[in-house]
This record gives C-alpha cells, structure tokens and sequence, in this order.
C-alpha cells in the first residue's frame, strides 16, 4: 500500500495476478472435510448433530471400548499361537501361524456384522423421535429446511457415527495379511457387506421413529423387520425346505441380495480358500443400499403428510386419536339443549339409566403395580391388529411350506421365538423409570408413602406381564398346531414353556436396576442387553477362539458345554430340540448341549437347579435397587 502526495490518500497496490497454487490445493482439501462444509441444506443438521457428538463423553467411550475389543482379540491370537509354537518344528510353526489371519478375519467380520447392525438402530431410532419429546421438532420445521433435507441431515449425522466403529479394526485385518492367507479384497468385501446391512438397519429405524415413542421402540422395530427380510424370507425363497422343496425355481442373486448373512458367509468360504464371484458383494450392498433409498423416500413422505396435516406440528397417529377421543368425551359431556315440552314429550315415560359394565377403578395398596400391569404391550390396538396379523402371516407361511408334521420346522420356531422373547425382556422394564423422569412423575412418585420395594417390585412385575406375547403364539404352535402334525412331546414342551419365567426374572431385573442407575433410557437398554450377550454369547465365544486356536478342542468344548449348561436361554433351546421325541423322565433320548449328553431325568433336574439359580439373582438385584433407590430418597429428603 502507497500513499499519494497531495492528500495522503492511500493507494492500493494491484493484486498479484500470479496464482498460488499451493493455496487453492489447500483450500480445496479444506472442503473436502465434511464439518467445513456451507451450514446450508442437509449439511446445517450434518454438522450439528456430528458436534455434538463430539462432546459427548460416551462417544469416547463406547469407540475406546470397541477398538479396545477387537485389540484385546487379536492380542489373544498372538498369545495363543505364541505360547504354543516353541515345541513345534519350524513347517508347522509357520502353518499354524498363517491359521492366524483366516481365523482373526472370520470372527472379526462376524461380529463386526452383529454389532454394527445391533448399533445403527440405536443410532438412527432416536432422531426423529427425541426432537419431537423434546419439543424441537417445530422449531426444526420453521427453517427452510425440507422434509426430504431433515431426513437425510439426521441419517448422516448418525451415519458418520456408525462409519467410525466400521473403520476401526480394518487396519488390523489388513496388517494381518502379513501372516498369510488372506486376500486384502475379501476384507474389504465383508466390510462392505456389514456397512450396507448397518445402512439398511438405520434406515428401518428412521421410518419407525416417526410414530415411535422412545428410540429404543423403533429400535426394536428396525430389529424384528432385519430379522424377517434377513432370515425368514431367504429360509422361504431359498432354503431346501421353501420353495425349492415346491419345485419352484429361484434366481441365484435372490438370496445375497435380500439377506446379508448369506453374502457374509460366502465371503467367510472365501477367507479360507474357496472361490467367490465379486458379483455376490455387489449385489448385497446394492440390495441394501436400494431398500434403504425407498424407506429414505417413505419417510420422507410420511413426514410431509404429518406436517402438512397437522399444521406444522408434527404429531403421532396415536397423539391425533388420543386427541380425537378427548374431544368426542367432551361433546358428550357437554350438556343437550332441552327439547321443547308437547304432547307427545309429556306421554313418553321417563327413562332410567342402566348400569353399564366397566372395568374396575380400584387401585388398592400397589398403585405402581397396579398402573404398570394396565400398560399396553404394543402401544396402540392397531400396532397390536398389525404385529398379529404379521406373525399369523410369517407363522402360517413357514408351517405351510416346511409341513405341520416336521420336527425341523417345530424346532426352528421355537428357537427363534425364544431368541425375540429374551430380546424384548432386555428392553421391557428399562424404559420404566426413565420414563417417569421424562414425565416428570418421578421425583412425585418419590414424596408418596410408598416403600422403595414396592416401587421397584411393581416395575418388575410390570415389566413381566407385557412379555405375554410371545409365550402365546408358541402355545398356539407348540399346544395346537404341533399335536395335530402328531408332534406331542410332554416333557420337552414342559421344560420349554418353563424356560420363560426364568429368562424374563433375570433380563427384567438387571432392566430395573440398570434403569435406575442410568438417566438415558436408550443406554440403559444397550447396556442390559449387551451385559446379557457378553455372559450367555460372548464368553462361550471367546473361550472357544481362545481353546481352538491353541490347539486344545477337547477343553474348549467342555467348557463352552458347561457354560450352556447353565444358560437358561440354551436350555429352553435344547429342550425344544427334542419336539417330536420318545422322551420321559425314566429313559429315552439324552438331551444334548454341544456334545454333553443328559439323560432326562438328570437334564430336569439340571433345568431346576439354574432356574432357582436366576430366581435367587434376580431378587438379590431387585433388593439391591431398592435400596439404592432408598438411598436417593433419603438424599432427596
């Protein structure tokens, strides 16, 4: 910059026409990061949704504890392979060591698939949802955002999340390909799949959060519609029991694109030397991907019509029927006009109103108990007319293809069934007290008479008699439709149906007490729920890893049977293993848990002592959360 004699007048020097080319780089590859990106459009909420992420604690630490994880796992290959190779011969010790990659890379896939698909609801189930019980969600739709914008905004916030947990053991599977025997693609193409299946997972719990209360509610949607398109359809379409048992023809990209697992396993075939066309990791990642592009439409869609219906605020189907029933009450209870008297008035007698039958209103000496058992399972009757008339569908259509009269198509029901049943206890009771804080009725629930215990009891049994479901339809399946295939086995179907109580006792207990502890129900529910894989899935999982890998078997499945044994999950399992069977308490066939054979009579009374087993922890937790919650009163006082 000069200045000019006269007037001291500054004079600005000409620009440098020569351009920089290091700056315009830079400044390129500064927009290329996501957060930088113009607040405008999708981005706005992108942005803060990933910031405040960001300052979360629980972000750290749920992505310490899972790259903690997969480290922890493969320290514990090399340990193994370590400490058993010194009194081998060389060959051996370097074919044992090149075991090592194709068996880190299959587990790792694996359970990289479960937790991202168990993850990505949990992420996305909340967006919706928790901007409408925190009243945000009007003043979300004031901005000139659409309804196609607010969408795919709140799914990439919750998606960039999810690419974190994806991305973080790939380094480690792909430095262990320099032990040999794993292709670098195969890597990728697992990933890949468990990426689209995640995708897919998250876009079905967007569409439920619309109408869901809570995100674990559409959560546990997203979870019971991947269960259906992931296993039952392709168990229907491509399984030697469905319809190629009719001698229908189907395609065969049928089932890797339509169910994940199928895809995964193939690639599994290619980890350890078969050959695998790439065209499988297409079409499963496509079909993911395209399901996910029309339920992103949908939703976008049933936002729109929510606005435009109810003027801006949004509002649930169940809130505007709710509301639509407290009007018409109010109409009747606003009193008529009186109708003009005459003749014809004055000669028709006087009518005397007629007691109608309701249902009762006495509440007692366990008001929570009483108000929890009269809380919904299903939220709504039409939800509870939906989910029925679905699983009379799925029900009828799997009978209908597998036969009333195999005992394969008994057992695989009741499998599954026992599977949904602990899944839901996980989540019944967890949303009881942070429900309460939510509403705010909690700390009013805390200046009543009422003890720590019954509080805590009425929760639990609550909890308890919305898991109704599930009992009933097997009962239909095991008590009615069974016998009239010929399947009638009493003491199997006896132990099965006993199974339940104990499941429910412990998951709905932890929910309790985990519920109290933690303020956020969504992670009170994740924690119930993992705490119960980690104990009845994960360690029979890491201690068979841990045996195979160092070459003893013979240990490994002993102790992965004496882990079953007292799993009561595994044990209603195994009990519906043998439907159909000539089994009695003096003799016939033994019960089998991963090779440990019991006779029937040793089996019950294995049944019994893990089912007292639970019952006694189950109420050694309730005791422990009242008085914890005892505890509070007394601070709160």
């Amino acid at each position: 910059m000069t200045t000019s004699g006269a007037g001291n007048v500054p004079i600005q020097a000409p620009a440098d026409p020569r351009p920089r080319p290091l700056i315009t780089l830079l400044r390129r590859l500064r927009s290329l990061n996501p957060v930088g990106l113009p607040g405008s459009g999708p981005w706005a909420l992108f942005q803060k949704d990933v910031r405040s992420a960001g300052r979360r604690r629980l972000t750290y630490w749920a992505r310490g504890l899972y790259a903690s994880a997969f480290a922890g796992l493969v320290g514990l290959v090399l340990i193994a392979v370590i400490s058993d190779s010194p009194g081998q011969s060389t060959a051996a010790s370097l074919q044992q060591i090149q075991r090592i990659a194709p068996i880190l890379a299959t587990s790792v896939l694996w359970f990289q698939y479960v937790g991202l698909c168990f993850a990505a609801p949990l992420l996305t189930g909340p967006t919706l949802c928790e901007e409408r019980r925190s009243r945000t969600l009007p003043a979300l739709l004031t901005t000139p955002l659409s309804a196609g914008q607010i969408v795919i905004g709140k799914f990439m916030g919750a998606l960039s999340q999810l690419l974190v947990f994806a991305l973080v053991p790939v380094p480690a599977l792909l430095a262990s390909r320099v032990f040999g025997g794993l292709d670098a693609s195969a890597v990728l193409a697992g990933t890949a799949v468990a990426v689209g299946a995640a995708i897919l997972a998250g876009s079905w719990a967007m569409i439920f959060s619309l109408n869901a209360s809570r995100g674990v509610s559409a959560a546990m949607a997203a979870w019971s519609m991947m269960l259906f398109f992931h296993f039952l359809v392709p168990l229907v379409a491509v399984s030697p029991i469905g319809l190629t048992r009719l001698g229908i023809p189907t395609p065969p990209w049928l089932g890797p694109s339509m169910c994940p697992p199928m895809a995964l396993f193939t690639i599994s075939q290619q980890i350890t030397g078969a050959a695998t066309p790439a065209s499988i990791t297409l079409l499963s990642v496509g079909g993911s991907l395209g399901v996910s592009l029309l339920l992103w439409l949908v939703t976008t869609i049933s936002l729109r019509s929510a606005l435009t219906r109810t003027g801006g605020e949004f509002q649930t189907k169940a809130e505007l029927r709710r509301e639509a029933r407290a009007l018409r009450r109010a109409a009747k209870a606003s009193p008529q006009p009186a109708a003009p008297a005459g003749p014809q008035s004055a000669a028709q007698p006087a009518r005397t109103p007629t007691p109608t039958a309701h249902r009762s209103r006495v509440i007692g000496d366990h008001p929570v108990l009483w108000r929890e058992i009269r809380q919904p399972a299903f939220g709504s009757r039409t939800r509870l007319v939906v989910i029925a008339v679905a699983a009379l569908i799925v029900v009828g259509a799997v009978y209908w293809i597998g036969g009333i009269s195999d005992p394969l198509v008994h057992q695989a029901v009741a499998i599954i069934s026992m599977l949904i049943f602990a899944a839901t206890a996980c989540v019944s009771t967890t949303p009881t007290i942070g429900g309460e804080r939510d509403a705010r009725t909690w700390d009013v629930l805390l200046t009543t008479p009422l003890s720590p215990r019954r509080i805590i009891w009425g929760k639990f049994v609550g909890g308890m008699a919305r898991l109704w479901p599930v009992p009933l339809v097997m009962a239909v399946c095991l008590l009615v439709v069974a016998p009239i295939g010929g399947m009638y086995s009493p003491l199997p179907l006896t132990l099965y149906f006993c199974s339940f109580p104990p499941v429910a006792a412990i998951l709905c207990a932890t929910g309790v007490f985990w519920s109290l502890v933690i303020r956020r129900v969504t992670l009170a529910s994740v924690v119930n729920f993992l705490l119960a894989a980690s104990f009845w899935l994960g360690l029979p999982l890491f201690v068979t890893v841990f045996f195979e890998i160092a070459g003893n078997s013979d240990m490994a499945e002993q102790l992965v049977g004496a882990l079953f044994s007292a799993n009561p999950v595994a044990l209603g399992i195994t009990a519906s293993s043998r439907l159909g069977s000539y089994v009695y308490l003096g003799g016939g066939e033994s019960f089998d848990i991963l090779s440990m054979q019991y006779p029937p009579l040793q089996f019950v009374t294995l049944c019994i002592g893990v089912w007292a087993t639970y019952g006694l922890i189950a109420v050694v937790i309730l005791e422990a959360a009242a008085r914890r919650l005892a505890a509070t009163r007394d601070k709160l006082a």
